[in-house]
């Protein structure tokens, strides 16, 4: 018993050791990203040409992107999550959240959604009934609601 409790010992230093020099490890990339970050911003506060298309892109105060490179803009997931709903009367923001967390970005927050959601449906491109966000009909995207399309009041049997 007491070798294996030597060599349990003897190990756990070895393992408190090694987290040690990982921490500092982590620690100075962790420098080197804050670096990089501050680098970014003078280069496209300084770069016309600079690629910072995206302003649906939230930063982190060290202007490193929240979203996720490579994965659609937000109004187009919001589009797409829609689209993708079988009920007329549409969706709440939470279940666009749950969608886009499901199919896109596991970490998105509600309130990078909710927002966005009400933008466009103040801009026209979505139609908000009460809490629910869905697609215009043909006639709404002119101004006019469509007479065939569903209030959420009236689809309360959906849910």
């Amino acid at each position: 018993m007491t070798n294996a409790l030597t060599t349990i010992r003897a190990r756990m230093k070895i393992v408190q050791a090694d987290i040690k020099e990982l921490t500092a490890e982590i620690n100075e990339l962790m420098a080197e990203v804050k670096e990089l970050a501050i680098a970014e911003k003078v280069l496209v506060r300084l770069s016309p040409d600079a690629d910072d298309s995206e302003e649906d892109i939230e930063r982190t105060p060290s202007g490193a992107p929240v979203k996720p490179a490579g994965i659609p803009t937000m109004p187009d997931m919001i589009v797409t999550a829609l689209r993708s709903s079988l009920r007329p009367y549409g969706m709440l923001p939470k279940e666009i959240m749950e969608f886009i967390a499901t199919n896109y970005w596991p970490d998105v927050r509600s309130e990078l959604v909710g927002p966005i959601a009400w933008r466009m449906a103040k801009e026209g491109r979505l139609v908000k009934d009460g809490a629910h966000y869905r697609l215009p009909q043909v006639n709404e995207a002119a101004g006019t609601p469509s007479e065939d399309a569903p209030t959420a009041s009236e689809t309360e049997l959906f849910k």
